[in-house]
């Protein structure tokens, strides 16, 4: 069995992901995902591997959240799939299109799509950002001179120009102690949150996709419940056809919060109320309040 554990990036991608682990698939790489197809290494076999990917007859298949219409060929996607006879999961992070789901459903691969509260999302993504400095992200969002202002940068999104590049190589990063970037990186783009939210919601609208929220599945140790977190991982062990006892049910249920994942943060539900001020507040559900009613999440009060 193949299974896609698709996500919105920081919606808890990690939380599925050891969920499965637990439940004895193994990681399957690569992440199926924007580095697939935008070049990651100056080396010209990597870019000319990369290259060779897209799809340029019409017929291609979108596999990047920020830039959608950067398409791969399909046989390309059927070989990352299908190139070893093992079970297990890929970790993506998938726009939905028609074309894809039916693609994926054509392979008779799983497909399990988590969603988290978006407030929690972006101030998940902020933390990451501030925590890694090698970040592309890092020296934009550093120097906002609050929380909400970076929140304010990541949540409009964000696409590097030459200009920043050459304020980049001027010397003025090495002198002040931030790590710099690599020439690599003017291929980074973070789409703002709306769109992100846009093009993978039709993941949790599809009848054909098993869905579960990350505060279900999260538990107690993360702000959860511990009943939601079993029906949740009782849905996902239905989905995948898999019989386990109630011993083995509690064991997972007992060591699904993972604060050693590499890109862990909090894994706390709602830390969102103890950031944001009024005017972001009003400012996010502007922009994306209507996402927040299509996910079941409360609006902001």
């Amino acid at each position: 069995m193949k299974i896609i554990a698709n996500s919105l990036p920081k919606s808890g991608t990690h939380l599925l992901s050891h969920f499965l682990s637990l439940v004895g698939y193994s990681e399957l790489k690569p992440n199926i995902a924007w580095g697939q197809i935008r070049s990651s290494n100056l080396n010209p076999f990597y870019i000319i591997q990369k290259e060779l990917r897209i799809d340029r007859s019409g017929n291609g298949l979108s596999i990047d959240l920020d830039i959608p219409d950067k398409k791969v060929k399909p046989v390309w996607l059927r070989k990352i799939l299908f190139n070893s006879i093992s079970e297990g999961y890929h970790k993506a992070h998938l726009p939905y299109s028609k074309e894809l789901e039916t693609f994926l459903i054509k392979a008779k691969v799983k497909l399990i799509y988590i969603i988290r509260d978006p407030r929690d999302v972006l101030l998940s993504y902020y933390d990451w950002v501030l925590s890694y400095p090698a970040h592309p992200e890092y020296y934009r969002i550093s120097r906002c001179n609050s929380i909400n202002n970076g929140l304010r940068k990541i949540l409009h999104g964000n696409e590097y120009n030459d200009n920043y590049f050459k304020a980049l190589y001027s010397g003025f990063l090495f002198k002040s102690g931030y790590m710099p970037l690599k020439k690599y990186q003017r291929n980074y783009k973070v789409a703002p949150l709306k769109e992100r939210l846009e093009r993978s919601i039709g993941w949790w609208k599809s009848d054909n996709v098993c869905k579960v929220k990350f505060e279900e599945l999260i538990g107690d140790k993360g702000g959860g419940n511990y009943e939601i977190q079993r029906m949740a991982i009782k849905k996902l062990l239905k989905y995948l056809e898999i019989d386990l006892t109630t011993d083995k049910i509690v064991h997972i249920s007992e060591n699904l919060f993972n604060p050693k994942a590499n890109t862990f943060n909090k894994g706390i539900i709602g830390r969102w109320k103890k950031y944001f001020d009024d005017e972001f507040k009003k400012e996010f559900d502007n922009e994306c309040g209507y996402y927040l009613n299509e996910l079941n999440y409360e609006k902001n009060l």
